[in-house]
């Protein structure tokens, strides 16, 4: 009986975390806590197996991007400053996030805009694409 209520109020915790959320914030929330928590499984079946993300040193296709994941260790991220375009069956999601990782043994801490796509196919929501919005910082002006 203990476990039932202990269960009954994680979850009730867990769904009031993004109660007044959209779709889109809330797959988002979502999909961060698998990565950190190195819930694999979970995150396999929010990925489409045509998921494509791009990232700074170029795009990597559904395994790739599983086998970098599965690569790092989170401690510690902050999202923030969400947009959220809605509609039939898709969602938009742009954010911030303030992350500290470790990937390949090498510690990180980085600052960038995010943007994913969302898809529902037939009731299912998975990501589709992600990107990684880094500012490009201009060139210095050439001399004549």
């Amino acid at each position: 009986m203990f476990k039932k209520v202990l269960f009954s109020v994680a979850m009730l915790t867990h769904v009031s975390l993004f109660a007044g959320t959209s779709k889109g914030e809330t797959l988002e929330r979502q999909r961060w806590e698998y990565i950190k928590n190195h819930n694999w499984k979970e995150l396999d079946n929010l990925t489409a197996p045509y998921y494509q993300a791009s990232f700074f040193d170029g795009a990597r296709n559904k395994k790739q991007f599983m086998n970098l994941v599965k690569s790092g260790d989170i401690s510690d991220y902050t999202l923030s400053d969400f947009i959220v375009t809605e509609g039939p069956n898709v969602a938009v999601v742009t954010y911030d996030i303030t992350l500290s990782e470790t990937i390949e043994g090498r510690r990180l801490n980085s600052k960038a805009s995010r943007l994913s796509v969302w898809q529902n196919d037939n009731g299912k929501w998975q990501i589709i694409a992600h990107a990684i919005l880094i500012p490009v910082t201009p060139a210095p002006p050439t001399g004549n």
